[in-house]
Order: C-alpha cells, then sequence, then structure tokens
C-alpha cells in the first residue's frame, strides 16, 4: 500500500499522539503490578507474624495428665492393698545375689 504526501501529513501528527498513549497504558500496568507485588509482600509478613489459634483447644491433652492420673489410681490400689494384706509394691522386685 503506498502512502500520499496528504495521507503522511495527517499521520504523522497522530503517532506522537498514539505514543503518548501507548506509554501512559505501559506505565499505568508497571505501577499497578508493583502495587500488587506490594500487597503481596504486605500479605505474606502479615501472615507470617499471625498467631493462629487452635481450633477446638478443650480438646487438648497433656501427657503429664495422664502420667499423674495414673499415679493417683496406683497410689489408691496400694492404699487398698495395705489394707487388705497385700505386699506394699507388688511391681517390686528383690533380686539378690
Amino acid at each position: 500500500m503506498s502512502m500520499r504526501p496528504i495521507d503522511l501529513q495527517v499521520i504523522m501528527p497522530k503517532t506522537a499522539e498514539a505514543t503518548k498513549v501507548q506509554q501512559v497504558i505501559k506505565d499505568s500496568n508497571e505501577a499497578h503490578q508493583s502495587l500488587l507485588s506490594a500487597q503481596f509482600k504486605e500479605q505474606l509478613k502479615s501472615a507470617r507474624e499471625k498467631v493462629y489459634e487452635r481450633a477446638k483447644p478443650e480438646e487438648i491433652k497433656v501427657e503429664g495428665d495422664k502420667d499423674n492420673n495414673k499415679k493417683e489410681k496406683g497410689k489408691n490400689k496400694q492404699g487398698n492393698n495395705k489394707k487388705k494384706g497385700a505386699p506394699k509394691n507388688s511391681n517390686h522386685i528383690d533380686v539378690r545375689i
């Protein structure tokens, strides 16, 4: 397609306008992208610093409580065994050499 001189006179001023519009679009896309990355970094930072609560704290069991309950039950059994005349510690084995 050949260009006539009259067409060039009309097109040349519009190229400068088109260049400005394209540059504004490019700059706005870059600014939008940098804004999104800054927001994402902020979300990551807040997620790292956030303290999460457990869903159901009433179901948390401490292992030490089980041991204490067993000891208390064992003491109760030993107290009952003493009354009945059983040996004072049925789990103890005395070995002499």
